[in-house]
């Protein structure tokens, strides 16, 4: 029987972690199927009302992170990802979860 890897496991639960986040203040949220840097497609509301522009969010999962040293962390990413996004028009949020002490 196949065995899924526990770095696929843990970025799934990060990724339901970060959208529950925005599906609490009312936000459309879609899963990137095919994942090419993006995990979810975020559209923000207002009063009901769909806003037009869109938030990408890449979530980075870890297991654990050392809360001594949380607000200096830093996440690598593929240059040609974030030369890509600096000229998105769209706003991209990376977000480094922690699934053990969920929160990110």
């Amino acid at each position: 029987m196949p065995k899924r890897p526990l770095q696929h496991v843990i970025g799934s639960k990060a990724a339901a972690a970060v959208s529950r986040i925005w599906l609490d203040i009312d936000a459309a949220v879609d899963e990137v199927k095919n994942d090419y840097g993006e995990d979810l497609l975020v559209q923000t509301s207002l009063r009901g009302e769909v806003d037009p522009s869109r938030v990408w969010v890449q979530v980075k999962g870890r297991s654990q992170i050392d809360p001594t040293s949380f607000n200096k962390k830093s996440v690598r990413v593929p240059i040609d990802r974030a030369i890509r996004w600096a000229y998105s028009a769209e706003t991209v949020a990376l977000v480094l979860w922690d699934v053990s002490a969920d929160r990110g």
